[in-house]
């Protein structure tokens, strides 16, 4: 609840003083996520290479795409050294590579991505620029957050469920012309309806749970968990897996972990929430469906 009451609140501070910098609370610790300027976009670019190498980086005319749809935020350290970076949009890119960023609704912003520099990792840097995009999106006026993210990006999918995402579709060819390396699970979060308590259903696994795909019955919620390698080794199985239990009605919500195994937590969509979640959920799955996504 602190979490939400928080969020809100930098948003209406964000929508009336037009601030650039968003203070997010994490616990004792006051982190400023900066809402960078165009000047800083080499900056930024530079950040990404590092971080991704120059094939996978965005370059600096992606970001300034980023930049007139959307804001571009950052973390500094104490030397003012950029460490951490997001991008978010607030309006659909035409033109753009992604189809769900194609026919972004205007009541929607998008998580295009983020990333944290390897030194300062495990600072809760990721969790509050991610609550800082929240908080852009808000202040946008904007209803819910979509995103998209590969399968085997654990820390990914771990970070954005525990931030209220469902995954609530699979696209095999998000990117065309990839094969499976262009697929992508896709994630939601309605800033109305909220996250659940679901989401506590995937503490403490047991080894194998983690290792071995089944049902478990929980608190009278029936839960399948998917396990997932984390990398860049692809397997197909895992995605048609999650492609086949997404299709049986059921929706992630969250992510276990043990060293580089880990499994995604899906329960039955009848399962979540309040009618008004839902509902929520059946319109997003609506939106895919009708714009061919998932």
């Amino acid at each position: 609840m602190l979490k939400r009451m928080n969020t809100q609140k930098n948003a209406e501070k964000l929508n009336t003083n037009y601030c650039n910098s968003i203070d997010i609370v994490m616990g004792s610790e006051i982190i400023t996520v900066e809402i960078i300027t165009q000047e800083l976009i080499p900056e930024m670019a530079e950040l990404d290479r590092r971080l991704f190498g120059v094939h996978k980086a965005l370059s600096e005319e992606e970001l300034g795409v980023i930049y007139q749809h959307g804001k571009l935020l950052a973390i500094r350290d104490e030397f003012g050294q950029m460490i951490a970076e997001a991008q978010v949009l607030t309006s659909p890119i035409p033109d753009a590579d992604e189809p769900l960023v194609q026919v972004l609704p205007e009541s929607s912003g998008y998580r295009e991505g983020s990333a944290v520099d390897n030194e300062h990792r495990g600072k809760n840097l990721g969790v509050a620029i991610a609550r800082a995009a929240e908080v852009v999106m808000r202040a946008e006026g904007k209803r819910d957050a979509w995103g998209s993210v590969r399968i085997e990006n654990a820390a990914s999918i771990r970070n954005l469920t525990k931030e209220g995402f469902l995954i609530i579709g699979y696209c095999e060819n998000y990117y065309q012309g990839e094969g499976l390396e262009g697929a992508r699970i896709i994630v939601r979060k309605d800033f109305q309806t909220g996250p659940n308590s679901l989401s506590q259903l995937d503490v403490s696994p047991s080894e194998s749970l983690l290792m071995t795909p089944g049902r478990i019955i929980e608190d009278g919620v029936e839960s399948i968990k998917v396990p997932v390698v984390a990398g860049d080794a692809i397997d197909p199985a895992v995605h048609q897996m999650i492609k086949e239990v997404l299709s049986a009605d059921f929706i992630g919500i969250g992510m276990v972990r043990d060293g580089s195994v880990s499994a995604i937590s899906f329960v039955r969509q009848d399962s979540y929430g309040d009618v008004d979640a839902q509902e929520s959920i059946l319109e997003g799955q609506r939106f895919l469906r009708t714009h061919q996504i998932a």
